[in-house]
């Protein structure tokens, strides 16, 4: 009798375990996929936002944002971007490799020189 209740004691514990897993189970997968939506629907009003403001008819001029990075996988650390243009570039001291220094003034012409100075097309203008 003692070890008959043990065994349903026992198969309880085992049922409401399983249960306790099932849930967490659903709500880690329930989770997860709410972050997926989340992230497509940021990426969706990125694009929206981004139309919005190149299609206002009050402002003429479509913005642009670019961003200007080092490819540092590819840079062998010449130095030739920063004598041609100290503005945006600087060498960096503990990787020997060039770094970006300013993110303004994009469109100047040291800029597009060294850009295209760069003997392994390390400089990215997105």
């Amino acid at each position: 009798m003692k070890k008959q209740m043990t065994e349903l004691k026992n198969k309880k514990i085992l049922i409401w375990l399983g249960v306790f897993i099932s849930l967490s189970l659903g709500i880690i997968y329930k989770l997860s996929s709410d972050s997926t939506k989340i992230t497509e629907t940021v990426e969706e009003n990125k694009v929206e936002n981004k139309t919005t403001i190149n299609n206002e008819e009050e402002n003429n001029e479509q913005v642009e944002f670019k961003k200007l990075s080092i490819l540092t996988n590819k840079c062998r650390g010449c130095g030739r971007c920063t004598r041609i243009d100290p503005e945006h570039f600087e060498m960096n001291r503990e990787t020997g490799k060039a770094m970006v220094i300013s993110s303004t003034n994009l469109k100047s012409e040291s800029l597009a020189l060294a850009i295209q100075s760069c003997p392994d097309s390390a400089i990215s203008l997105e």
